[in-house]
């Protein structure tokens, strides 16, 4: 998506951000962590091995519970860039980063979007290849206090030697308007930790203060932490309760790790769980946003069939499950299947450093398409989970383009409707795929984005735009059904895939968030040209109509 050590160091840009690391002497690696490492977790792996894995599998480094999580108070947001006003776009939609800054590094992206709202005030996290103050960091925002009419970018989240944020945003906020950054990040020295670091917006304010520090899971070029996700609710006990997903990997090992869960209920001490019953098969990371209802956590990830994983690089079929986890005794009680997949890119090909599955819509043009999940549950209590897949795995023609699919529980995890597909009609003539959605929920009912290839306007390789679709909410009677005119464009331009380079990657996340009343979409979006992906939004209401949208 998006991140260094991580998922994000996969197009030519990402690797300018390797060669700074390299630069500034950063590699990444071994503390001491609660977890039972593998007694053949060995340090002989050495700085090249570990950045070439990085390369592979992103910018998503290293993190588990440390001995103690550390509070880190910086007083002033250091090193962080100059605010700029994002330029307003003269193709329609919002433009959310400031596109003038790009010039400043050449193949600049911004891409891996998050998206939180509360009241007027709209932020918006993202990757940033603009690197402020010669400093490692690759966190970027951006806020709007105007209902998403206009963006500030206020560059990076802050920076200092210990915590050097380095991508794989996620963004949430309470219920008293404050505003909560997760990302991953690199302490300084030669090996250094892979952490992931909090931040806090305060109600009133429109900058990022470092929080806490809540994993430390030791040397990045043995350990690794890979995509974060922040959650911030009530807890049973009525308590603003934090939660964090990510997936743990292991003894260099980007191949198989163990989604894991961290809590806390003041943001500054905090409790690590395993979620996963063991190792789970999947390349890049498989856990989805945490979903908390009182005192009980569902953390859905994808799982694929050992057996193969471990012997084809090829494998794509696998599960969607969704685990329970009950925080008061601090364990699984449950971990149910949601669906199986069978692989949700048309083609998998070598990246040079790694196999992935991609949308490739010519050779060199690639976004990487695995079958993550998002998830959600509605005021009801009913869960909902999406996912990209092919019902005949990849390859095959345009009947077996990829697609978007939805199931839903209405008993706490323990039983799921029958998968059902909720993307439009495909094309007899092209390859018509769906991939990377996210979903939300709200009184007016269910809400998911995604990308959609579509055929360039004049011809050549095919395109991409955004796409959304509202439905009703489930309930134990009925299905959830289509409300208005079903799949809509968002995106009011349909924009290329640019060149990845080595890393056939463009960003593996994009999300849509509710304030109640308005649905708020954030894309990476290539319109723009010479640089690479800028960050787009588009806001919506019940009837469908959009403000800053096509539909």
């Amino acid at each position: 998506m998006k991140r260094l050590g991580c998922r994000r160091l996969r197009n030519v840009g990402r690797m300018m951000r390797l060669a700074r690391l390299v630069a500034a002497g950063v590699v990444l690696a071994a503390a001491t962590v609660p977890f039972s490492l593998p007694a053949s977790a060995d340090s002989s792996t050495g700085p090249s091995a570990a950045l070439r894995n990085h390369i592979a599998r992103g910018i998503d480094i290293v993190a588990a519970q440390g001995a103690g999580a550390r509070h880190l108070e910086i007083a002033n947001p250091i090193n962080s860039g100059s605010p700029c006003k994002a330029e307003q776009s003269q193709t329609g939609n919002v433009q959310v980063n400031c596109h003038a800054e790009d010039a400043a590094f050449p193949q600049s992206a911004q891409n891996e979007t998050t998206v939180a709202v509360f009241g007027s005030k709209v932020v918006v996290g993202f990757n940033d290849d603009l690197v402020c103050c010669n400093a490692i960091n690759f966190s970027g925002y951006s806020v709007s206090t105007d209902g998403g009419r206009t963006f500030t970018d206020k560059g990076d989240v802050p920076w200092s030697a210990d915590v050097q944020p380095i991508g794989d945003p996620s963004i949430t906020h309470d219920d008293q308007g404050n505003f909560y950054y997760a990302s991953l990040a690199l302490t300084s020295g030669n090996p250094s930790d892979s952490l992931i670091s909090v931040y806090k917006m305060s109600a009133g304010s429109s900058t990022f203060r470092l929080m806490s520090i809540p994993v430390n899971v030791g040397r990045s070029d043995i350990f690794f932490a890979d995509k974060e996700l922040i959650e911030v609710a009530r807890d049973g006990s009525d308590r603003r309760h934090f939660y964090l997903t990510w997936t743990y990997y292991q003894n260099n090992s980007f191949n198989q790790g163990t989604v894991m869960l961290t809590d806390s209920t003041d943001g500054i001490h905090w409790r690590t769980m395993q979620v996963s019953p063991g190792l789970t098969c999947q390349p890049t990371s498989p856990a989805s946003h945490p979903v908390p209802r009182g005192n009980t956590v569902y953390v859905s990830y994808i799982d694929l069939d050992i057996a193969t994983c471990t012997t084809n690089p090829l494998a794509t079929k696998g599960r969607q499950l969704m685990a329970t986890v009950d925080l008061s005794k601090g364990r699984v009680t449950a971990v149910k299947t949601v669906a199986r997949v069978m692989g949700a890119g048309d083609v998998v090909v070598d990246c040079i450093v790694s196999v992935f599955q991609v949308i490739q819509t010519e050779p060199g043009h690639n976004v990487r398409s695995p079958e993550l999940p998002s998830s959600t549950m509605d005021e009801n209590g009913t869960l909902y989970d999406v996912w990209s897949d092919r019902p005949a795995g990849p390859l095959g023609g345009p009947s077996n383009a990829t697609r978007i699919y939805l199931s839903y529980s209405t008993n706490g995890n323990r039983n799921w409707s029958v998968p059902r597909v909720i993307s439009g009609a495909r094309s007899p003539n092209f390859m018509n795929d769906r991939f990377q959605p996210w979903i939300a929920a709200d009184d007016a009912g269910v809400h998911v984005m995604w990308y959609e290839r579509v055929q360039a306007p004049n011809g050549g390789p095919d395109w991409l735009r955004t796409d959304k679709i509202d439905m009703s909410l489930a309930s134990e009677e009925s299905a959830p059904r289509t409300i208005g005119r079903g799949e809509m464009p968002l995106s009011s331009v349909p924009f290329p895939v640019i060149d990845t380079g080595v890393g056939c990657y463009m960003g593996d996340y994009n999300q849509i968030a509710s304030d109640g009343e308005r649905r708020f979409v954030t894309w990476g979006d290539n319109r723009n040209p010479v640089y690479g992906p800028d960050v787009f939004m588009a806001a919506y209401g019940e009837e469908g109509d959009s403000r800053n949208g096509a539909a």
